[in-house]
């Protein structure tokens, strides 16, 4: 499970954000290297990033708990805390790894969300307090505090919210294909319960095709 710190001011925020430069650096440091892995045709590489307190281990085209959460955190991070002026920026780096299957409802809900800030002269911030990821489900949850500072208003009261993430690793690179958000902690049971729903439809599915195959 990782880890940040709660964040209180103003300062600290700017602060936070520009920590995340330093992260995604370091991100981009780590990709190199597993990169370098495939060039090389090495089957395993492991790594482990300054800065970061776990090793990241990829083997044979699939990444390990700590790779899926790095890159869900940093879908968070991006997410939570676009704003009038980042906006461009942030979905330009989002565009790069969102699944067409997901990506026009994913920048639709974001695309509102951001004039929704615009008529409130607000931003927003996101601060990553946990996350973890769920083998069984393949969803990477990132649990923070999501703050507004409005013009009008000042400062708002920090509210807890979570955001579920589904992330694969193809040719070295990172594909979202689930994106859920929430206000409040992370309901895990729930991702468990509707992974298992899933998976028994589809065996449904499957199951009649099949006896309609046969009958055929």
């Amino acid at each position: 499970m990782l880890k940040s710190p709660a964040i209180r001011t103003y300062s600290e925020s700017i602060k936070y954000i520009k920590d995340n430069k330093i992260s995604n650096i370091l991100l981009s440091f780590t990709l190199l290297v597993l990169a370098y892995g495939f060039v090389t045709n090495k089957t395993t590489v492991i790594v482990k990033p300054p800065m970061m307190n776990q090793t990241i281990e990829y083997t044979a085209g699939q990444a390990n708990a700590a790779l899926k959460i790095a890159w869900g955190d940093w879908v968070a991070s991006l997410t939570g805390n676009i704003n009038p002026n980042s906006e461009p920026f942030i979905k330009s780096e989002l565009k790069k790894i969102m699944e067409p299957q997901i990506e026009a409802e994913f920048f639709s809900g974001l695309n509102a969300h951001v004039e929704t800030l615009k008529l409130k002269e607000s931003e927003q911030i996101f601060s990553v307090l946990e996350a973890d990821y769920i083998p069984k489900a393949d969803i990477v949850w990132v649990y923070g505090e999501k703050e507004e500072i409005s013009k009008r208003k000042g400062r708002g009261k920090p509210v807890p919210w979570t955001y579920e993430i589904k992330v694969r690793i193809v040719d070295g690179s990172p594909l979202v294909y689930g994106f859920a958000q929430y206000q409040g902690e992370p309901d895990i049971q729930g991702m468990i319960t509707n992974f298992n729903h899933t998976q028994q439809k589809q065996s449904d599915q499957l199951d009649q095709q099949v006896n309609k195959d046969n009958v055929e």
